[in-house]
């Protein structure tokens, strides 16, 4: 988790609100996970959350509401252009709504692919989604054909949206469904307008999720199916699904990881596991808060920076041997099991049936599930032992499941 507050000069100077923004995806150990084993850490999801509370009417010029937007685009990255392996297809974005959802009304999402028949065979066969909630105290839009060729280009949805933080389909063909036209790239855009009132506080979070089933390397036969696949299947077409899932889940999510990373931090610093009024970088924690509805936003968007840091420094540190930056680390360097090469998933086998380049798969055993980690992108080697062996404790100490099918591969 993650999290920033953006400075009135960096919104331009005549915003008369306060943002943050927090960041949330499901990385925590196995024990502090709602369903089973390790589900949610597969699933290749992250959420935004952006923050917003109007200044109070005494601040000066301050006066009666504020409409307030704010738009996620994403580039459609399906494309030769950036990859060369990409197999061949047609690129598309789409504006869609699903009923269910964490909204009064569902959700509302734009996917970005490219079309093939039938379940992903290939690398690069599958689709990314983002999303956000639709209710009654918001107006979600959507456009499905932003042109990103150049900051020229992409001009024409920033001229939509400044004009009234909206979205207009009427003013856009195809907005709702799009082929890309080839050499072109491509994206979409949901935009989120609400009306705010002076100290009243609204968050507004996204998802974004990639179903991108396969993994291939090595030599051509050797295909993977990856670990969120045994959730949500083979068909490269659940992005959106699990976006939703995202925006559903995402705050006991944020719950699982402050009270696993609250009983690292307030080792030895004489705090207990659920008293953390400060958060790890000295900004304010918003676990004191008891209105669920206000989690985190209220710490992020008032917190005294100066005061956090004066109750960090106060009395002597317990466990000098590791002090509050040496905790910080240990969380951060555990990307590297997230955005390292990773490999989670299970092995095809050959079967009767073949792809359209000859080669024979099949779904693996539940058995055959296996977890791999690269070397390093400059020894492009996976699970060499000698160099595990002094990595493998977060996996022992989190995840000692995945360290047993390290081991079984």
């Amino acid at each position: 988790r993650a999290w920033w507050t953006y400075s009135s000069a960096a919104l331009g100077g005549q915003v008369r609100a306060m943002v943050a923004q927090r960041q949330v995806s499901p990385v925590m150990p196995e024990k502090f996970t709602h369903m089973q084993a390790n589900r949610e850490v597969s699933l290749p999801v992250g959420v935004w959350e952006f923050v917003v509370e109007g200044l109070p009417s005494t601040y000066e010029g301050v006066q009666g509401d504020s409409d307030v937007s704010i738009l996620m685009m994403w580039e459609n990255l399906f494309n030769p252009a950036w990859w060369p392996n990409i197999p061949t297809g047609i690129q598309f974005n789409a504006c869609e709504e699903l009923s269910d959802g964490p909204g009064d009304h569902g959700a509302s999402g734009a996917v970005l692919s490219t079309r093939w028949d039938g379940d992903a065979a290939m690398e690069w066969q599958g689709s990314v989604s983002i999303a956000t909630p639709k209710n009654s105290h918001v107006s979600v839009s959507c456009r499905a054909n932003v042109d990103m060729s150049s900051g020229e280009a992409a001009g024409g949805v920033w001229a939509d949206f400044g004009a009234d933080g909206a979205l207009d389909a009427t003013d856009a063909p195809n907005s709702t469904s799009y082929d890309i036209p080839k050499n072109q790239r491509g994206g979409a855009a949901l935009a989120v307008k609400f009306t705010l009132s002076p100290g009243e506080r609204r968050a507004v979070p996204f998802a974004i999720a990639w179903d991108l089933p396969v993994v291939q390397f090595g030599k051509p036969e050797a295909k993977w199916h990856k670990q969120h696949t045994e959730h949500y299947g083979t068909s490269g077409r659940s992005s959106l699904r699990m976006a939703v899932e995202a925006l559903v889940q995402y705050t006991s999510w944020e719950e699982s990881i402050e009270s696993w990373q609250n009983s690292i931090l307030n080792q030895g610093n004489g705090r207990h596991e659920n008293d953390s009024e400060e958060a790890a970088d000295g900004a304010c924690d918003p676990e004191v808060h008891n209105n669920k509805d206000e989690r985190n936003e209220v710490c992020a968007l008032q917190a005294n920076q100066d005061e956090a840091q004066a109750s960090q420094q106060a009395g002597p540190s317990e466990d000098a041997q590791r002090p509050l930056w040496y905790k910080l680390a240990l969380f951060n360097e555990l990307y590297y099991l997230v955005d390292g090469g990773t490999l989670w998933g299970r092995r095809w086998f050959p079967t009767n049936t073949r792809d359209d380049k000859g080669f024979a798969y099949a779904q693996a055993p539940a058995w055959s599930e296996h977890f791999a980690i690269l070397e390093c992108f400059d020894y492009p080697y996976y699970n060499t032992l000698d160099v595990h062996y002094y990595g493998s404790w977060p996996l022992v100490l989190l995840w000692p499941s995945l360290e047993r099918e390290l081991y079984q591969l």
